[in-house]
């Protein structure tokens, strides 16, 4: 009863800090038997989409033949993650987790399968590239949430950093591998080719989820009852709005999803346009920012120990400014030229870093700081939110695009870039230094 605030403070920080004693590291994690099921399943899967995201890609560009068009239908892709995934992640908290991955790869694999038949078939068209990207999107946004819901399941929250981190590098190296030969497998196989891989793949990762062993309490038997989902995801908000940190990291996480969407939409028109180059150059692109993004993340539970939180914020924020700037400049050089691919590509490479190290970061806070009970409906609710900025950014560079050059897109989204992280990083600075103040007074 005589405690000082002060003391309170100290005493609160030290019971949140980790066993320094305990020295965690990546072969902890080889020996979560569990938890090694859904990474495998992971990399899997993301093996797949790799391979299918150099063809997909390059399929809607060729049927389009329009950067306007590939903006659009990777806006459309996002949409079910801003509407459906609050609800979805309500949803998914009271129900079998793995049950829910399962059936979401087993549509998904379906889809791919329409795909496929309808490309082979002659029939193809801009409607069913549309609507099958919708559906495929609306079934990720009820597994996304039930995958990270399973997650106190079957691993604790002291492995969490190189837990999650081993995921996303493991998943970054098969997508380097997966970009490194996406290009050689359309070449020599064809469209169709890669999308078969995609769908063999999501029928493996849905047997390997089958096999996992997660006990799972608290589910739901009863029919959907929509009042009762839209009152947890209320209650959501309310979580999300009353706990600062993690607002500061959903606007983040937003910042850091918009920022990129252009990159990430325009990747065909700018292999076509600025490097006057082929589906080959998407895979050296694509190649060169997993690399990037799977040695930082590889190293970042090591890193952070040893860097603030705010210099890893400003490096990636920074960092996107930088590769934006950067192909603009490069879109200055003569197209194909050494210079040019390998300015890219250096470019490409250390953004990647950045990047990751910035993901990681938002990632694995945002997870730490939720109870278990709120994971899967916050999650979700976040991801939505975060995502928000994802088709609202890809239907303006769509609009754009028909009347503006891609590489005066690039230099303006980097200017806009370097704005949005110098306000980011002087908020969290300006939070850290009250925080300061107010125990220093105490």
């Amino acid at each position: 009863m005589n405690q000082t605030k002060k003391e309170i403070i100290n005493q609160t920080n030290e019971s949140e800090k980790p066993d320094n004693n305990e020295k965690i590291g990546y072969k902890d994690i080889l020996r979560q038997k569990e938890y090694m099921k859904t990474v495998v399943a992971a990399v899997i899967s993301r093996f797949g989409d790799a391979v299918d995201g150099v063809a997909f890609t390059w399929l809607v560009y060729m049927i389009t033949g329009s950067a306007a068009w590939s903006a659009l239908i990777f806006g459309i892709n996002r949409l079910p993650s801003v509407l459906l995934q609050p609800f979805a992640g309500a949803i998914v908290e009271g129900k079998n987790k793995k049950r829910v991955m399962v059936i979401s790869d087993i549509i998904r694999a379906g889809c791919v399968a329409f795909i496929i038949l309808m490309y082979i078939t002659g029939n193809l068209n801009k409607a069913m590239l549309l609507i099958n990207t919708l559906i495929i999107s609306s079934v990720e946004a009820f597994r996304s949430p039930a995958g990270t819901a399973i997650l106190p399941k079957i691993l604790e929250e002291k492995y969490y950093d190189f837990g999650l981190s081993l995921q996303t590098s493991l998943c970054n190296i098969i997508d380097l591998i997966g970009l490194a030969i996406g290009g050689v497998i359309v070449a020599v196989l064809g469209i169709s080719g890669a999308m078969y891989i995609d769908f063999a793949t999501f029928l493996i990762s849905a047997v390997i989820i089958i096999t996992l062993k997660a006990k799972e309490t608290g589910l739901v038997k009863e029919k959907v009852k929509i009042k009762e989902y839209f009152y947890a995801m209320t209650d959501g908000f309310k979580y999300v709005k009353g706990n600062k940190k993690t607002m500061y990291f959903l606007m983040l996480a937003l910042f850091l999803n918009a920022m990129l969407v252009p990159i990430n939409c325009l990747q065909a028109p700018i292999v076509k346009e600025i490097f006057n180059s082929t589906e080959v150059m998407l895979s050296v692109i694509g190649v060169t920012l997993s690399l990037g993004m799977l040695i930082a993340s590889f190293i970042y539970p090591y890193l952070k120990k040893k860097i603030s939180e705010n210099f890893i914020i400003a490096l990636g924020s920074y960092g996107i400014s930088f590769m934006y700037i950067g192909y603009f400049l490069c879109s200055k050089m003569q197209a194909g030229t050494m210079l040019q691919i390998g300015g890219a590509v250096f470019i490409t490479f250390l953004s990647g870093m950045a990047i990751s190290f910035l993901a990681s970061l938002i990632n694995i806070e945002i997870i730490k700081g939720i109870e278990e009970n709120y994971l899967a409906r916050i999650m979700a609710l976040m991801s939505a939110v975060a995502m928000a900025a994802m088709p609202v950014m890809s239907f303006l560079v769509s609009g754009i695009a028909k009347v503006v050059s891609v590489e005066h897109i690039l230099l303006f989204i980097g200017c806009m870039d370097l704005l949005g992280s110098f306000y980011l990083i002087s908020a969290n600075t300006e939070k850290e230094i009250k925080k300061e103040n107010i125990i220093l007074q105490e």
